[in-house]
């Protein structure tokens, strides 16, 4: 059983997010005392899960939902804008980009999304007034990484606007898990990651025909996730999964074989991602899931580079980078990118898992770092 959720945003817009108590009844139940399980379940420790791309919050079900619920959490999954069901697109995705006038707004497409990750995070912090936390944890998983990092960014940004001010919820820990960072480059990422990464840095750069290339992909893949793969026999699922696969790493071919069940749980999620956005909300996600470059990377290194000067970064969130020594979709390199250039090595910890991929790892380590969110929840 999954909740749906939206929240109507102070800008009109609507963010929806996913909770998942059947995991939560699950645990309850182990309990002896009805009391005792109800206490319990308003104890739970929320936890803000961020996709990876493509897909939508209803990932977090077949990730680390049961996982955290077990031990005392409860996952929040959302939906990014132009994902979902319900989720609307970033503010300037609602023009149709059918037109050659249209392309020519792309031309500051970097800043554009740049903007609208921020726009993401101020939406995130609505929604964490709106349930009135004190604290919270977030899980940032693959290409949900960059969402995550941004987040993480603002909470721990010395500024004092108003915005920040009359924030009352503290982030205390944050699991970056197979996160993606680019500015580790493309070595060693499977052929087809790489020509998509390529293509988000020509459109980066201005490139017209990019840009068309970018909306082409996008508009193939919302007809073909909602319509063709529901309607494909189970087999011909199996062959393409199998293909699709075939550079992947050996750990992440044997969990596909032996979990086929749950790897078509995961594409039955993908016509709900496509059934709001469509076109503009997986360009707008692609762009910045594989952006070069990301602005909160000058802001978390600058933190960080503060907080071991100083002997200060038990005051920062508790940072866990996990990742699979074989990972193809998101190489090693970005995890090692992440810990040496953006936390400095004092301010995070990295977890790593010799021989392990990337889907084996996010669906084989999910109690890790399950248990790393639930019990880092004191921040000093």
């Amino acid at each position: 059983m999954v909740q749906e959720h939206s929240l109507f945003l102070n800008d009109g817009r609507i963010l929806a997010y996913h909770t998942f108590p059947e995991f939560e009844q699950e645990d309850a139940a182990a309990d002896a005392t009805d009391a005792a399980a109800s206490d319990f379940s308003c104890s739970r420790h929320p936890v803000l899960y961020f996709h990876g791309f493509p897909g939508c919050g209803l990932e977090a079900k077949l990730t680390c939902a049961k996982e955290i619920a077990e031990k005392g959490g409860r996952v929040y999954a959302i939906d990014r804008p132009g994902m979902g069901k319900t989720s609307s697109p970033y503010p300037q995705s609602n023009t149709s980009n059918s037109s050659s006038k249209d392309n020519t707004e792309t031309k500051e497409n970097n800043q554009d999304q740049e903007i609208n990750l921020q726009l993401f995070v101020r939406n995130v912090w609505e929604l964490v007034q709106d349930l009135q936390w004190t604290e919270f944890s977030v899980v940032g998983v693959s290409g949900g990484g960059p969402y995550a990092l941004a987040l993480l960014a603002s909470a721990c940004s010395s500024t004092t606007n108003e915005e920040s001010a009359n924030r009352t919820a503290t982030l205390v820990s944050v699991a970056l898990v197979g996160a993606v960072c680019l500015s580790a480059g493309t070595d060693n990422m499977k052929e087809n990651l790489v020509q998509m990464t390529e293509l988000v840095e020509k459109v980066e750069s201005n490139s017209t025909m990019a840009s068309w290339q970018l909306w082409a992909m996008a508009k193939s893949m919302g007809p073909v996730y909602r319509y063709l793969v529901p309607n494909l026999p189970d087999s011909w699922i199996r062959k393409l999964i199998a293909y699709g696969n075939h550079d992947s790493a050996p750990a992440d071919k044997e969990w596909i074989e032996t979990n086929e069940e749950k790897l078509l749980g995961l594409l039955q999620i993908f016509p709900t991602m496509v059934a709001q956005g469509g076109v503009p909300g997986i360009v707008d996600d692609v762009n910045i899931c594989l952006a070069k470059h990301h602005f909160y990377e000058e802001i978390l290194s600058k933190v960080c580079d503060e907080a071991s000067k100083n002997d200060k970064h038990q005051h920062l969130p508790s940072i866990g980078i996990f990742h699979g020594t074989e990972d193809r979709n998101v190489p090693i390199t970005h995890a090692h990118y992440l810990y040496d250039n953006i936390f400095d090595k004092h301010c995070a910890k990295l977890v790593k898992f010799d021989g392990m991929g990337h889907e084996s790892m996010i669906m084989g380590k999910a109690n890790d770092y399950a248990t790393f969110v639930t019990t880092s929840t004191t921040r000093q």
